[in-house]
């Protein structure tokens, strides 16, 4: 009998790991704590990352993320933080080369349009359920907007003949919209890293004590009705990943349901 089935009153804990959600019984789930100290192993395999101290007992724990094929939240925070220093220079660039077509007199071919440099559709298509990162990056609207439109008012004056004008446009937006925005960009790449805190589930299965990573947790609720088997897609003889799928009755979202003897299994692999 499936283990997921012992005890089917009782809820399930539901947590997120990037866009997707999970579930694990609660039979199985000890307590949620923040991923704090953790001691790295050398030769461990990349779905582990450490262990942790829990009142003086050891235990391994496990990136979920890796182990199901994703790129680990911190490796993602890091990736992140670099997008965005690039982008901080794109505007640096970008500013100068608006100074340089008025010294030279020549025609400036970057964007104008806010929404269609590299940042504006990262703004733009950028989702967050992180209240801290989400009102930063509200910030970046106005003086982001005002830097763009800052290239057609030199243009115009270009035109008209005045580049001592547009020279001075260019030097107060430097001083002000483009000053703000690169504060805003060494905030948000500092804020990513310190906002966005991982928890660790610990979970018993069997004789094992070991713990999870998980973005967030999201509640604990009853899926027991709706669990069904999870297409086999990874060949006979393997321990598949997900056991179940079921069906959040309030939105119809799907949840995962990860093999409890797929997780120990990594973990068992780790000590052997």
């Amino acid at each position: 009998m499936s283990e997921v089935s012992v005890v089917p009153d009782l809820p399930y804990i539901t947590f997120r790991l990037q866009d997707a959600h999970y579930g694990l019984h609660s039979l199985h789930v000890r307590e949620v704590l923040p991923v704090s100290s953790v001691v790295a192993l050398p030769g461990a395999p990349p779905h582990v990352r450490g262990l942790i101290n829990l009142r003086g007992r050891t235990l391994t724990l496990v990136d979920t993320r890796v182990l199901y094929g994703m790129r680990s939240l911190p490796d993602e925070l890091r990736a992140l933080a670099a997008m965005m220093g690039q982008r901080e220079q794109d505007h640096r660039n970008w500013l100068a080369e608006l100074e340089a077509c008025v010294q030279e007199g020549r025609e400036f071919r970057l964007q104008l349009d806010p929404h269609q440099c590299a940042f504006g559709k990262w703004y733009d298509a950028f989702r967050t359920d992180n209240s801290g990162l989400a009102i930063l990056l509200m910030r970046f609207d106005l003086p982001h907007r005002h830097i763009h439109a800052v290239g057609q008012q030199v243009i115009d004056l270009m035109h008209a003949g005045d580049r001592e004008a547009a020279r001075n446009l260019i030097e107060r937006t430097r001083k002000g919209a483009l000053s703000a925005m690169i504060d805003l960009f060494q905030e948000f790449q500092r804020s990513a890293l310190e906002l966005s805190r991982e928890l660790a589930i610990v979970l018993e299965y069997e004789s094992q004590t070991f713990a999870i990573v998980a973005d967030a947790i999201e509640s604990a609720e009853s899926l027991g009705g709706t669990l069904k088997p999870a297409p086999n897609l990874w060949g006979s003889g393997a321990e598949a990943p997900i056991e179940f799928i079921a069906e959040r009755a309030k939105d119809k979202s799907l949840i995962l349901i990860p093999s409890m003897r797929f997780l120990a299994q990594a973990v068992k692999n780790t000590a052997s």
